[in-house]
């Protein structure tokens, strides 16, 4: 199941790429999106402007951490700095045009 907007949802198969049928609009305005990995689009999160979201990263993903705890460094910095698994942080993701939502 996934959303379409503030008051509708749509069934696909498992193999339909799902992100293709969420509509960013203003109907995001103040809302929490929660995102697994197939939703992992830069493009998809720079549209979230009046919105928030909250996503795993991919694995090999290295952002710099804003947050003022680890602020200044990169993830893959503060996790070697640590013996946590885990980093509850704020980062800033680098987007380029050429990607496409």
């Amino acid at each position: 199941m996934i959303g379409r907007g503030a008051k509708s949802m749509k069934l696909t198969e498992a193999s339909r790429s799902e992100h293709k049928l969420l509509r960013v609009g203003p109907w995001l305005k103040g809302k929490l999106l929660l995102f697994d990995l197939g939703f992992y689009k830069f493009a998809l999160f720079e549209k979230i402007n009046k919105g928030f979201f909250v996503s795993r990263l991919k694995s090999n993903a290295n952002p710099l951490i804003i947050s003022e705890n680890w602020g200044g460094y990169t993830l893959q910095e503060a996790l070697l700095e640590t013996e946590e698994t885990t980093l509850d942080v704020m980062v800033a993701l680098p987007f380029y045009a050429a990607q496409r939502y």
